[in-house]
């Protein structure tokens, strides 16, 4: 199933990337504040990461 998703992210599917963001999200996050121990930093990477993923 996510390899399917990933498939439809790379065409520019933007459900698909919508459901990547909600499925992965929090984790992204999570393990963001875990490496930079700043919330607002752990925000910004992420954001950084998936819109690195969108392009």
């Amino acid at each position: 199933m996510e390899d399917e998703i990933i498939k439809r992210c790379q065409k520019g599917e933007s459900e698909a990337f919508r459901w990547l963001v909600d499925e992965y999200g929090d984790l992204a996050y999570r393990t963001a504040y875990l490496m930079t121990n700043d919330h607002q930093l752990a925000e910004e990477v992420i954001q950084e990461a998936f819109l690195d993923a969108w392009r």
